[in-house]
């Protein structure tokens, strides 16, 4: 590991030790090393600028046992170690001895734990941030391997904000206009100080020391055993409530449920869209080490839009959850096809430039709307040849970016499904076909200008599956596309056995790191491709590797972030310069690109029937489609997770002219809009990727292939039900299931004993006798048909 040859310029001089953790102090009060005692694995700490804990741009001497002070410009610094039963703890002290009120940008502690990940298999034993959080009175976080060990940083006192400290490199504008091409994250930071704005649930009141004052904020460090114990860890250690809900989004009607882990029976209350406040009643659950745990439920009685949960608990402490009700799915749809032709799709290659296409055809294809579709047929004929190169039967421009070829794969399947135009199959085949050429001996797809392994980059074999399912049905009397199945299917084989072999030993497009796309789109093609095997043996083995793949993966998903704008979203942190023109890395989460996790936990529940991954899941979804604005009709980029981002943006300026000019902006915790509706060449800006925040239509992509049309039912171990898109009215061995979602039309059950299934959608009843185990009730969504295997061998081959 990099890590390994650090140099320590200081002499480790202490140690501390608490249950879980030992902790090795440099005489500068950063610490050198601390160890899981649980298990005698080493959290790794920077030894470089970036070491901590340590006061940005401040020195510290020990001046006694466990105790480090410094002073510059009239302020002293400290640090005070001790041990809190499971916990290291460290106080960090500020003291303002200048005479005057001291308000500085920030005063930030550099956290100092080693968060960057570099190259396999090093990464296993890199503990990323997956969460940071500051609320009023407090402040929790946890850091997190791909191989699921969890240290937990919490303070018990209110901290007014945190960092994650990004690699930075001048980009061509200098410094002051933001980096290039370097984005991973070195460490994390907690400013103790910070100037305002900050979001809301922020402390308001830590922007300044008065003279004499005197601010002292406690860090405790602990091990955690697995996700499900960081809560109530973070209860025990904070002494405030932490709330955890089943789903943070849902439809109209569905009620919110969940947990609270707290040292004591909190009050608390939900504030509506109206301003209306609902009184919550907990019920006890258990109690261990002090934190007891309660169970939850009300029903959002308000409509449709933003509900916030507050728990006031003992000593003043404030904790805060936030849950959506969104409109039906078809709303999303329908919204997303509007915006699609107001931020058109560009001529540009890049395959995010032309993503609106998805969306212009999945809604043809479930809302049909005469006007509408025949806008965007327009602009398909008007941009479709600037991008496909008839004569070669590949994209035009940058076919070496090999992902451009395989969206549009997909894309024209999706076209053929609506237009049953010929030549959109044939296009697709050519495309397929191209790929297949990239593929090399070990079965990758690769990007043959820079000899890098790309199936992951988007998913290049998802997409040729999709248009498998388009050709299966002409394969059944036609050779010519018999032979383009066989093809097909023998490529995307190899290459997910290339995934199942390498697992997350792959490339990711850009700096090298583990990279949420990369690991999220092997899981979704070795999950899909597991679903599509009838062999027990290849199924099984698939699963296993893309169920490996994916609990790695959860170091970089929002799984525990009480946030319905959050929760289940991925974690990426380098696309604002290439995107939106913001000039800095910052975490975008959700944005698209979130949808690809998405993929993977649907398809992966439909293989083990395990309810968490449908769960996870629908979370997420009900996350990402709010980047479309209920009460605007907007589609937002993305949504920035950093709760300050000090930056340049090119913005249009003046507004209508359609120019970029660089303004400075802070940002944080909120939407940021897309730029492609106006940012056209031939303005000169510092990047000409026109329309390549369009990428969002993932999310209504995704949102058609798994929710829009389907319900769910699953029956758990206590014989209790969950449903999502429906309702359950049962009697006796008879359930009747019903849903509000307008395009419902078929339903997936998970159940452990056989029921009689009375399905009423779309005004159409039918009745299913004597159903039970995981199987789809009417039309199974071509998505997740089997491949046709006895397609192999054809006549001819």
């Amino acid at each position: 590991m990099a890590s390994m040859v650090w140099c320590c310029v200081a002499y480790a001089d202490e140690q501390w030790d608490a249950e879980r953790n030992s902790v090795t102090v440099c005489d500068d009060g950063s610490i050198l090393a601390m160890k899981d005692k649980t298990d005698g694995s080493d959290i790794v700490f920077r030894r470089d600028c970036w070491k901590g804990p340590a006061f940005e741009g401040v020195s510290l001497e020990k001046t006694a046992p466990g105790r480090y002070e410094g002073v510059k410009d009239g302020i002293k610094y400290s640090l005070q170690y001790q041990s809190t039963g499971e916990a290291v703890e460290v106080v960090a002290g500020l003291e303002n001895m200048s005479g005057k009120m001291w308000m500085p940008e920030r005063a930030r502690l550099l956290l100092g734990i080693n968060t960057c990940m570099v190259r396999f298999p090093d990464w296993d034993t890199v503990y990323f941030p997956t969460l940071q959080r500051s609320e009023r009175t407090h402040f929790w976080s946890y850091y997190m391997t791909p191989c699921g060990k969890i240290v937990a940083c919490v303070s018990p006192d209110p901290v007014a904000s945190w960092a994650n400290i990004y690699q930075q490199s001048p980009g061509k504008f200098g410094s002051e206009m933001g980096y290039w091409g370097q984005h991973r994250i070195f460490t994390t930071a907690a400013d103790l100080l910070h100037r305002l704005p900050l979001p809301a649930r922020h402390p308001q009141h830590l922007d300044k020391l008065m003279p004499g004052q005197k601010l002292e904020t406690r860090f405790r460090f602990v091990s955690v055993s697995g996700l499900e114990k960081v809560k109530s860890t973070a209860a025990r250690y904070t002494g405030a409530s932490m709330i955890d809900a089943e789903f943070y989004t849902v439809g109209e009607g569905v009620p919110f449920f969940g947990t609270l882990c707290a040292l004591e029976e909190p009050r608390v209350e939900v504030r509506t869209p109206r301003n209306e406040i609902i009184r919550v009643s907990l019920s006890p659950m258990s109690s261990e080490d002090g934190v007891h745990r309660f169970s939850w439920i009300w029903f959002p009685g308000s409509g449709s839009g933003l509900y916030t949960m507050m728990a006031y608990g003992a000593g003043g402490k404030v904790s805060e959850a936030m849950f959506y009700v969104r409109p039906g799915w078809d709303f999303y749809l329908q919204g997303a096809r509007k915006e699609a032709l107001r931020s058109l799709p560009t001529a540009t290659h890049h395959a995010e430039c032309f993503y609106p296409f998805y969306t212009y055809f999945l809604a043809k294809r479930y809302i049909p709307d005469q006007e509408l579709d025949d806008r965007t047929e327009t602009v398909f004929q008007e941009i479709f040849p600037k991008l496909y190169n008839a004569d070669k039967g590949t994209m035009r421009n940058g076919i070496y970016r090999i992902q451009d070829s395989a969206t549009m794969v997909g894309i024209l399947a999706d076209r053929y499904h609506v237009s049953r135009d010929m030549r959109d199959m044939e296009r697709a085949l050519k495309l397929a076909d191209f790929l297949i050429s990239c593929q090399r001996e070990d079965g990758a797809y690769y990007n043959p200008e820079h000899n890098v392994h790309y199936t992951s980059v988007i998913y290049i074999a998802k997409s040729l599956m999709e248009l498998m399912d388009e050709i299966a049905p002409l394969a059944a009397g036609d050779q010519h596309w018999k032979h383009a199945y066989a093809r097909l299917l023998q490529s995307v084989r190899r290459a997910v056995d290339n995934l199942a072999l390498k697992e997350d030993d792959i490339q990711t497009e850009g700096q090298m790191t583990f990279e949420d796309g990369m690991i999220s789109c092997s899981v979704n093609q070795l999950a899909l491709a597991a679903l599509k095997e009838r062999e027990p043996e290849r199924r099984a083995y698939l699963t296993e590797k893309a169920v490996k793949l994916a609990a790695k993966h959860r170091c970089l998903t929002q799984s525990l972030i009480p946030d319905c704008r959050m929760n289940g979203a991925t974690l990426r942190f380098w696309e604002y310069q290439y995107t939106i023109n913001l000039m800095t890395n910052g975490m975008n989460s959700p944005c698209g690109w979130s949808a690809w996790k998405i993929y993977g936990d649907w398809y992966l529940y439909l293989l083990t029937g395990k309810y968490d991954y449908l769960r996870r899941a629908f979370n997420a979804l009900g996350t990402c489609v709010q980047l479309l604005d209920r009460d605007t009709g907007e589609l937002r980029f993305g949504f920035v997770s950093d709760p300050y981002l000090d930056a340049c943006q090119y913005l249009e300026s003046p507004v209508g002219s359609g120019k970029p000019m660089p303004k400075r902006v802070v940002v944080g915790e909120q939407y940021l809009s897309q730029t492609s509706s106006w940012l056209k060449a031939p303005h000169v800006a510092w990047r000409k990727k026109w329309g390549i925040d369009n990428f969002v239509h993932e999310v209504f992509k995704c949102m058609s292939e798994i929710a829009l049309t389907s319900a769910y039912i699953v029956e758990h171990e206590n014989g209790l039900l969950s449903s999502l898109n429906c309702s359950i009215d049962k009697s006796g061995h008879v359930l009747t299931v019903t849903t509000r979602e307008k395009l419902v039309n078929k339903l997936h059950i998970n159940l452990k004993q056989p029921v009689t299934i009375v399905t009423e959608f779309g005004g159409v009843r039918k009745t299913y006798e004597n159903v039970s185990g995981l199987q789809w009730l009417g039309e199974q969504p071509e998505e997740t048909l089997p491949f046709i295997d006895d397609i192999l061998p054809v006549e001819g081959k």
